[in-house]
């Protein structure tokens, strides 16, 4: 056991490497700052992976690009509010099924166009009235040709 009073100071002018065959715990009781001036590279195995719990608010500022990779399901709960703000496009693509769904309202609004297009089925199916205000006249034009309507 080692024990210091007072500041602690370790300079090592090389590579540092610890071989730990058992378990390592680290307690600090006030602040702790990482200065990481290169890589960081960090693995974590085993079958209950890494878990990290945080009892006050946390950041991410990330100065460049951002990469996620997750190989499994994910599946995220929010106690609170959620909100994204994206400055330039935002994209979704999905190879399967999206489904959004509210107990409440949902309102989707956007400052310019808005492109809905399905190639298959449409299907809207409204419970309640239905309003809709539209500030310009449109014209609709339906082709009959060979028997189908165009």
């Amino acid at each position: 056991m080692q024990e210091v009073y007072g500041d602690y100071h370790l300079n090592v002018h090389g590579d540092k490497r610890s071989f730990i065959n058992g378990n390592e715990v680290t307690e600090v009781r006030t602040d702790r700052k990482t200065v990481i001036n290169k890589n960081d590279d960090l693995f974590v195995g085993g079958e209950t992976g890494q878990v990290i719990n945080i009892a006050a608010n946390l950041n991410h500022n990330v100065g460049g690009t951002m990469d996620e990779t997750v190989t499994g399901n994910v599946s995220c709960t929010y106690n609170g509010s959620f909100s994204t703000a994206v400055k330039d496009e935002l994209v979704f693509i999905c190879k399967s099924t999206i489904d959004i769904g509210a107990v409440d309202d949902i309102n989707i609004g956007t400052a310019k166009s808005m492109y809905i297009g399905v190639k298959e089925n449409c299907i809207i199916d409204i419970d309640g009235y239905k309003t809709e205000d539209i500030a310009r006249i449109f014209y609709i034009r339906y082709w009959y040709i060979f028997g189908r309507i165009y």
